[in-house]
């Protein structure tokens, strides 16, 4: 994602300052943007999406993956 980020502010010159260029529309809404100190999705700075993504996938693969043994949560924690 961050070399997305990277390639997408390369490709895409800085607009002016105060401006803001979409790159990505769908609808009415600005999903993409490039905006003179980088870039935005949803308005957002790309860390903003890249860390719920990330968090949300934390959790959904904690929830299909099996508990540890007794064994490894004693080797780790003390009682």
């Amino acid at each position: 994602a961050v070399i997305a980020v990277a390639v997408l502010q390369m490709m895409v010159p800085a607009p002016p300052a105060g401006t803001v260029t979409a790159v990505w529309s769908v609808g009415q809404v600005d999903v993409i943007t490039r905006t003179p100190g980088g870039s935005a999705f949803f308005g957002f700075m790309p860390v903003v999406p890249m860390t719920l993504i990330s968090s949300g996938l934390m959790v959904i693969v904690s929830w299909f993956t099996p508990r540890p043994t007794q064994s490894t949560i004693a080797r780790y924690f003390d009682d």
